[in-house]
């Protein structure tokens, strides 16, 4: 794991989330959609394999191609943030988008 986030403040506590209420949850629970974007958005600054991602892609300059690909390491989502993991899984048709927000997002930072 990315030491910078071991002791990861803006991860949502995993303690409070047991299995049961995970199940149970829908993904309203995990935040509003700014509170999302903004986790995952920490997530991708955060990780060097995410952040070198994205600094790659701000150098393309693709004249054929308006999408690109960026890899997220499930297992290191998973061990950084169990709960955003698990959400991303059980409503990817829902959060997918909001993700794509955050790396737009992280990638404006970047610029700064």
């Amino acid at each position: 794991m990315d030491p910078s986030l071991q002791d990861n403040e803006e991860a949502i506590p995993a303690r409070r989330w047991t299995a049961e209420r995970l199940c149970r949850a829908s993904y309203q629970e995990l935040g509003t959609p700014s509170e999302v974007q903004t986790m995952f958005k920490n997530y991708l600054l955060k990780m060097s394999k995410c952040r070198d991602s994205l600094e790659e892609l701000l150098k393309c300059r693709s004249q054929n191609s308006r999408d690109f690909s960026l890899e997220i390491d499930a297992f290191d989502l998973f061990e950084v943030d169990p709960v955003l993991g698990h959400f991303i899984l059980k409503y990817p048709n829902t959060l997918v988008p909001l993700l794509e927000k955050a790396i737009v997002e992280a990638q404006l930072d970047l610029l700064k």
